[in-house]
């Protein structure tokens, strides 16, 4: 499997875990330590995703046909309007550093790492976190 394809098979997986009743409490150290990094691939995944519909809600909006994306994150995502100037900086970032999109797609790095007002991103490794 690739590993464009593998946050999205992992977000699969981990939905219907979710939707089954997914419970941690079995779970060794070993396979805690490999749902969390699961969960931090597929969170940078929803994260790459995140910043493509915000890129596009700035292109729409730019265009007169919606909202600013910030005003769209408030409101249908339920976040604080601070943390929607985050997510449409973030999506600025992404823009301008193709990179770090494909790392946060990936799961290399973290959405904290691609925000403007962050600390520096350093380069992705498999050690990294």
């Amino acid at each position: 499997m690739s590993t464009a394809t593998a946050p999205r098979t992992e977000f699969s997986e981990l939905a219907d875990a979710a939707v089954a009743g997914f419970e941690a409490a079995g779970l060794d150290a070993d396979s805690c330590g490999d749902a969390l990094r699961r969960i931090r691939r597929v969170r940078g995944w929803l994260d790459s995703v995140e910043a493509q519909v915000t890129r596009r809600l700035d292109n729409l909006h730019e265009h007169g046909q919606a909202s600013p994306a910030a005003d769209e994150h408030t409101r249908c995502s339920g976040t604080s309007a601070a943390e929607a100037g985050r997510r449409e900086r973030r999506s600025k970032t992404l823009t301008e550093a193709p990179s770090f999109d494909e790392h946060l797609a990936t799961g290399d790095i973290t959405s904290a790492r691609s925000t403007p007002d962050a600390p520096r991103p350093v380069a992705p490794t498999t050690t990294l976190f």
